[in-house]
């Protein structure tokens, strides 16, 4: 438990602050230096999982980090936080279980344990049941908001979901 959610916050937020870094070096994060640059892109990395801080303006991120920023949240933090989302350690034993059944295996291992059928059968279960309320709502709003884009329901709906507290700036304007 406590080694699989290590190791895949460790990934999710190294890969998080790295395409952050690439995908908004001339945009958000134009002005702010190397050294900056690298800090706020390991922060935002950091709070699109947990806290929802932000250290640059939403309203200039471009759609390719929104929606990787969408992924994070959905997948959220680790259990035993207050952060919410599907859980670090439910998507490892998806990914694992994934990967295991291309590869033909009829075992799930995770570091060099066993993953039972009906732990499986339970992070798919909370995946699927956790994207179909994503999209289910954000097909709500998107009939009673129709004055804002897609993408940016899209993430404010993750952002609730996940606990996050991300905003592209809309919430304000949002009915009732």
């Amino acid at each position: 438990g406590t080694k699989v959610a290590l190791y895949t916050s460790f990934i999710l937020i190294i890969s998080g602050a790295v395409l952050f870094y690439i995908l908004e070096r001339n945009g958000a994060l134009r002005g702010h230096g190397p050294f900056g640059a690298v800090v706020i892109s390991i922060f935002q990395s950091v709070t699109t999982r947990t806290a929802g801080f932000n250290s640059v303006d939403f309203t200039r991120l471009g759609q390719p980090i929104l929606i990787f920023m969408m992924f994070l949240m959905f997948i959220g933090a680790s259990p035993g936080s207050t952060g919410g989302g599907i859980k670090t350690t439910t998507f490892a034993i998806i990914v694992k279980s994934a990967f295991s059944t291309i590869r033909g295996k009829k075992n799930v291992e995770l570091l060099k344990h066993s993953i039972s059928n009906d732990l499986i059968d339970k992070a798919y279960s909370v995946a699927l049941f956790s994207m179909t309320l994503i999209f289910v709502s954000a097909f709500l709003l998107s009939t009673t908001e129709s004055n804002f884009g897609f993408l940016n329901l899209l993430f404010e709906e993750v952002s609730a979901f996940g606990t996050v507290g991300l905003s592209t700036g809309i919430t304000s304007g949002l009915s009732d």
